[in-house]
């Protein structure tokens, strides 16, 4: 997991900006360490960066839902296809992209393997019926592929669901025990925008896993919503004053510009516009906008 910040002039800087890798850098060749914060090699920490990115945005639950919502046995070849509607080549990609990377993960690359091989089943299965759909071939069978298919695509999502799932927290996990490392020394040497940040982070995180899949918010989770909210502000005021400090010493406004705040103050302002209309798409906005902030950071 890389933190970048734009502080100048520190002692442990690389090149023009300081990069934080896991544990520094090599001051002669301004390149990473071989030996990174967490027990990870920079290959690794890059790779697991990797599958934090593609885990992000993939959602394979409100894939399934939005499948079984639709009555595959009235389809029409006018709907959306299916293989739009699956919505997983891209993340597809990203895992298969990072599972080649340099770098062996023993804990995650064999996870990863788990929720390929469904998916690749889902995505050639969904392809299929795109192509069933396109012909117009429910015509000729009155949708009886349609039908026999359907229970077989649930299958399949519940297979990549179940895989995702352990997939996900396991790099969690990882990813936490890097984190906590990595934050203690970004805190030790005076790093603190950088630490704030990942605090951010970790907040929003939780946020976003605390959305219920259907967007039903009873009053536990809108508790537990308000205890986030209510953590974050003050983060945010110590994350703007901590910049606006390496932005004065380092002599260059354009470190004031910050992803993660300005992402972290969107979500926050969905979740009020939720408080007052209930609509879920605010909801919606407030996960897009964690996710913004976790995409800033992986």
């Amino acid at each position: 997991m890389t933190v970048r910040s734009n502080f100048k002039g520190v002692a442990g800087a690389c090149a023009l900006a300081l990069v934080v890798v896991l544990g520094g850098c090599d001051m002669a060749g301004d390149q990473p360490d071989t030996m990174q914060t967490g027990g990870l090699s920079y290959d690794q920490s890059t790779k697991l960066s990797g599958y934090s990115r593609a885990l992000i945005d993939f959602d394979p639950r409100r894939l399934k839902r939005e499948f079984e919502e639709r009555d595959i046995s009235k389809a029409t070849a006018a709907d959306t296809p299916f293989v739009d509607v699956l919505g997983v080549e891209n993340p597809w990609d990203d895992l298969r992209r990072t599972r080649a990377m340099p770098g062996n993960l023993p804990e995650i690359d064999p996870l990863v393997d788990q929720v390929l091989a469904p998916l690749q089943r889902l995505t050639s299965r969904a392809k299929g019926l795109q192509s069933y759909l396109t012909m117009r071939s429910y015509l000729t069978d009155d949708f009886a592929r349609a039908r026999q298919e359907a229970p077989q695509m649930i299958a399949d999502y519940d297979a990549v669901i179940a895989a995702t799932d352990e997939l996900e927290a396991k790099v969690n996990a990882v990813r936490a025990a890097v984190e906590s490392d990595l934050m203690q020394r970004l805190k030790s040497e005076g790093h603190m925008a950088s630490y704030y940040d990942m605090q951010i982070a970790q907040e929003a995180r939780e946020l976003s896993d605390g959305i219920p899949v259907d967007g039903a918010m009873d009053d536990a989770a809108v508790g537990r919503m308000e205890t986030i909210i209510n953590r974050l502000i003050p983060l945010l005021d110590q994350a703007r004053a901590a910049r606006a400090e390496e932005a004065s010493k380092a002599g260059d406004e354009a470190v004031l510009d910050n992803g993660v705040v300005a992402s972290a103050e969107s979500m926050i302002g969905a979740w009020r516009e939720y408080r007052q209309s209930q609509d879920a798409d605010d909801l919606q906005r407030m996960r897009e906008a964690a996710s913004n902030v976790l995409r800033s950071m992986a």
